[in-house]
């Protein structure tokens, strides 16, 4: 084994690339950065907005339904002597 670089050849058909150098490129103008950057923030808060009100909205919707289903309440009362005694004579009869 040596140590020495071996050169592949290409073939003659595959076209030669450079990849040594990235192709000259104008930069991008702050304007069109900040145009991009305002669209992104845009995008971002509207998509926040829509889902904070569907979360909302499945939460009210899940609040009424289960309001809807729940069983209902009953008040208890200890009775008195005279329901005592009108419990006690409507039996008797």
């Amino acid at each position: 084994m040596t140590n020495e670089s071996k050169s592949n050849p290409q073939s003659p058909s595959a076209p030669a690339h450079n990849h040594e150098a990235a192709p000259e490129q104008k930069p991008i103008s702050s304007r069109k950065a900040l145009l991009g950057l305002a669209l992104v923030l845009f995008a971002a808060l509207l998509l926040g907005i829509f889902g904070t009100l569907s979360r909302r909205s499945a939460n009210t919707a899940l609040a009424e339904r289960t309001q809807e289903l729940a069983a209902p309440s009953v008040t208890v009362e200890r009775p008195t002597r005279a329901r005592q005694w009108i419990a006690f004579c409507c039996r008797a009869t």
